[in-house]
Parts: C-alpha cells; sequence; structure tokens
C-alpha cells in the first residue's frame, strides 16, 4: 500500500515553519491527523502520483508528478507534471485532468511543443519526443501568508538527454480570514535551464507557453452552446446568451489577443459543478517579449506564450500569478 507522507509544511494561525530541503524519503514532521484540520496549510504526498496542499483538512491544489512509461497509453497519461484546482466547500474539481477534449492539456501546465536542441526538435506540449519527469522536491517554503513547493523536473528526450533541467515554485495563498479559500492566488515561477547545449523554445499561442485549462464540462458546455446558436441561426433567429458561457476579460477595450501583445493580465470566467469562476493569468513585467495570449477558445484553456533561446550553463525565468475567484456563494 502506498506509503502517506506528510511534510512539515504547516501554517496555522501566523505561526510559521520556516524553509527546509525535503527528500522524498524522509518524514520531516509530524502526522497529517494532528494537523489537517487546522487554520492553515498542510502538505500530503502521495508519494509517487502526487502532492496535494490542504486547506481546512481538504485539497486546493494537486500537484500530480507521476511517471509510467510502461506503454504508450501511460506515458501519454503522465508525460508531464502539472497542478490541479479545486473548489473544498464544494466539492468542484475547477481544472481538466484526462478529459476528452485535448486530454494533454491539464491543469496549469507548461511546455513548447518546438523545443529546438542539438539540430533536433522535442515536442514537450503534446508529449511527443520526449516527457517532463520529476525528479524529486527541492524546497517547501511556509510563512503566515502562504505555502510553497519547489520541485525538480527533467525535460527529457526519448534519449535520455535532459533538454530542460526546470525548477517549478508552486506557491499558494488563501483568505487569512473566514474559512472560504477564494480569491485564491497561485504564483506559478519556472527556473529554466539549459545543462547541455542551446535550447530554442518556439511554437505558437495555441500549443506553447504557460496555460491554464478548465474542466472537461466546460468543453462539453461549449459544445452544447454552439449546437443552439447554430439551429438558432438555421432558423434566423438571434441566438440566445448563455450565462454559463465561456467569457474573456481584458485591461482595456478593443484587444484583439491574436495581435496585441505583452497584455498585463487576462481572464477568464466559466461555469463549472453550479458554479460560476473566474481565472486571471497575471503577466509578471520581467517575462520575455512579446508575449501572446490564446484567450478566445470557448472549451476553457487559455494561457501566456512567447519565443525564447537559454544558452547552454544559462537559465530563463518566467512568472505568473493565477487569481482564481468564485463569482457566486457557497
Amino acid at each position: 500500500m502506498r506509503r502517506l507522507l506528510s511534510i512539515a509544511v504547516l501554517m496555522f494561525l501566523g505561526l510559521g515553519c520556516g524553509t527546509f530541503p525535503f527528500r522524498d524519503s524522509e518524514c520531516c514532521c509530524e502526522s497529517e491527523a494532528r494537523y489537517a484540520k487546522k487554520r492553515r496549510y498542510v502538505w500530503i504526498d502521495q508519494v509517487g502520483s502526487y502532492l496535494e496542499l490542504l486547506v481546512f483538512g481538504k485539497p486546493v491544489v494537486r500537484y500530480f508528478y507521476e511517471f509510467d512509461n510502461s506503454s504508450e497509453q501511460r506515458f501519454f497519461e503522465t508525460g508531464k507534471p502539472y497542478l490541479a484546482v479545486y473548489d473544498p466547500p464544494n466539492d468542484v474539481v475547477l481544472t481538466n485532468r484526462l478529459g476528452v477534449l485535448y486530454p494533454h492539456h491539464r491543469g496549469i501546465f507548461i511546455g513548447w511543443n518546438k523545443t529546438g536542441y542539438q539540430g533536433k526538435s522535442a515536442d514537450f506540449w503534446h508529449m511527443k519526443g520526449g516527457a517532463q519527469m520529476h525528479q524529486r522536491f527541492l524546497e517547501f517554503t511556509c510563512t503566515k501568508n502562504d505555502a510553497s513547493v519547489t520541485a525538480l523536473i527533467h525535460w527529457n528526450d526519448l534519449e535520455g538527454t535532459t533538454v530542460i533541467s526546470e525548477a517549478r515554485t508552486m506557491s499558494i495563498q488563501v483568505p487569512s480570514e473566514g474559512s472560504d479559500v477564494f480569491p485564491l492566488s497561485i504564483d506559478f515561477k519556472s527556473v529554466l535551464t539549459a545543462p547541455t547545449c542551446d535550447v530554442e523554445l518556439d511554437g505558437d499561442p495555441e500549443h506553447a507557453g504557460v496555460h491554464f485549462r478548465a474542466h472537461q464540462e466546460v468543453a462539453e458546455r461549449a459544445e452544447q452552446i454552439a449546437k443552439r446558436a447554430k439551429e438558432a441561426r438555421d432558423q434566423k433567429r438571434e441566438p440566445e446568451a448563455d450565462p454559463d458561457a465561456t467569457v474573456y476579460q481584458f485591461h482595456a477595450p478593443d484587444i484583439n489577443p491574436r495581435e496585441d501583445t505583452d497584455l498585463p493580465w487576462v481572464s477568464m470566467a466559466f461555469t463549472v459543478g453550479g458554479h460560476r469562476y473566474v481565472v486571471t493569468q497575471e503577466n509578471h513585467p520581467d517575462n520575455p517579449k512579446p508575449t501572446l495570449y490564446s484567450a478566445y477558445r470557448d472549451y476553457g484553456r487559455f494561457g501566456a506564450f512567447f519565443r525564447a533561446t537559454v544558452k547552454q550553463g544559462e537559465s530563463l525565468t518566467v512568472q505568473y500569478r493565477f487569481r482564481i475567484e468564485r463569482q457566486d456563494s457557497m
């Protein structure tokens, strides 16, 4: 039976526990049973599968990192780590895992479909020609304001060459008052290092960058809305607006995300599990430029794209904040 490992990232009512390294084989603090329903955060590692952050005793995010290359299907299903997001009071999963439509879009994720190196190319978006493989956890940081984890991830080609060594830090913050987890902030920081050769990060806004994908329910609803709209047009009447439709918002009117670059933020509103949510991806001013946002797909995937070159032995740092709000009551 898989061992349940409780990790010392505990925070409750203003008490922090500092910063420390973690090795997968170690239990670094007391059992989760003592703290799981306290005021703040507890990290629990389902070893070899996923790491979850509990707030008020229920999962708010899960970092899925299992890797299994025993079959082509398992390789596809586990070929890249990603962060899933939850609404625990309502028992709602906000993000996609292995949905029917574009199952390689999962939670909050990163990748480029054209990753060039040594005259070759690997697709770290669709996971063709390589995989993002979790190596270990590097650090947990606990303060009175948030809980964070840093994971070491190797982007390896099929020959085992590490094209990119990534240190991915995910910092989570919930409101300091009350029992709700929203608005929820997730700071996503990725340090991409090229250990063996120069690396070209290339592709297009649809298949590269740092993205968020909503639950499969959003895609199914979009298909239904499109079908009803077509029926209305065929009957020569105006389609009715659907309050549950996916809607994008920008910082200024008349923004064209296909052409306008370096937007400070983009928001996507969607409905899942009977609740309306808004996810805002904020663009850090130090991120590479120009950045284009793919922010028009009604099935619930959006994100920031840029091209960059990472020289051998050097690193590129990218940072985004995902702010997630529930628009209706619990």
